[in-house]
């Protein structure tokens, strides 16, 4: 179901059943990254971008951009609160931010190959969101962005990590460094 023209949001829901078992005297830490890319079990979202951008399958990337952290930190910063953290502290964790055409041109730069695909307006993907869910919605079609993922990119977020360098010694990953390591994987 839809809330609000948004899919409701699987990790608030899990949080609040972390909260309830803390109140019953479970042991808690939270640690919300960025999104992640890099060398992991699963493709995460942003590693198939990358993908799809290396393989030529992105015709337009999208305006703005995104908060990233590298999995190796996301990682290496759950040892370290598992380690060291008090009792219900919660961290964000991210390397940066950065634009989609940025993360495009150092994807392009790695395969060698140029081709940054361009941006799309705001006003064009407000337009295919528009057109397209409906059908989707009736068709049963995956739509190629949904109003969900629409309005997660017009908050452009920036993330600040520093609780997370101070307490538990959280260590940034330079994008063009992770992703050179990413495509190598």
């Amino acid at each position: 179901d839809l809330v609000g023209g948004l899919a409701p949001d699987v990790g608030m829901a899990a949080q609040a059943l972390v909260q309830e078992a803390q109140a019953k005297g479970l042991s808690t830490v939270h640690l919300n990254p960025s999104a992640v890319y890099g060398p992991s079990p699963s493709c995460t979202a942003l590693n198939k971008l990358i993908v799809d951008v290396l393989n030529r399958k992105v015709p337009l990337l999208p305006p703005l951009g995104i908060p990233y952290v590298h999995a190796d930190g996301v990682a290496q910063a759950h040892i370290q609160a598992w380690e060291h953290a008090p009792d219900g502290a919660r961290y964000l964790l991210s390397d940066g931010y950065t634009s989609y055409r940025e993360l495009g041109e150092h994807v392009a730069k790695i395969a060698g190959h140029g081709r940054v695909p361009p941006v799309a307006p705001l006003w064009l993907l407000k337009g295919v969101v528009g057109l397209t869910s409906p059908l989707g919605d009736w068709f049963g079609l995956r739509p190629p962005m949904s109003r969900g993922e629409l309005a997660f990119l017009q908050w452009d977020v920036r993330v600040d990590a520093s609780k997370a360098q101070r307490e538990l010694n959280f260590q940034q990953t330079a994008l063009a460094a992770g992703l050179t390591e990413s495509v190598k994987y």
